[in-house]
């Protein structure tokens, strides 16, 4: 056997929440992926993970709705001037839960 690494993950206290959590960010690569580059602390926008990760828009996408509503991370809107126009980013931050998984996942070195 290989070397073990003992991690403590918490977790929601209802099982059905527990297995929303964990089949939404290892059900998937693209789920692990994100994870690896969404910042524990502040905020990752939603451009910067479309233009960094090799899948669709459409497959990453999908992957940021399945870990908000699992409760791995929130999503907001913020509003920005660019070039004399006003826009909206979209932005996402990890919760209690997701800074733990996001430890997890992210290679010890």
């Amino acid at each position: 056997m290989k070397r073990v690494w003992s991690y403590i993950l918490p977790l929601p206290v209802e099982s059905v929440d527990q297995l929303k959590v964990l089949l939404s960010v290892f059900s998937s690569e693209v789920s692990i992926r994100i994870l690896e580059r969404i910042r524990p602390e502040g905020r990752t926008y939603q451009k910067e993970l479309l233009e960094t990760l090799p899948y669709s828009s459409r497959t990453v996408i999908s992957r940021l709705k399945s870990l908000v509503s699992a409760g791995v991370l929130r999503e907001g809107l913020e509003r920005r001037r660019v070039s004399g126009r006003t826009v909206w980013v979209k932005w996402y931050a990890p919760t209690f839960v997701g800074k733990w998984i996001i430890t997890l996942v992210t290679p010890p070195e």
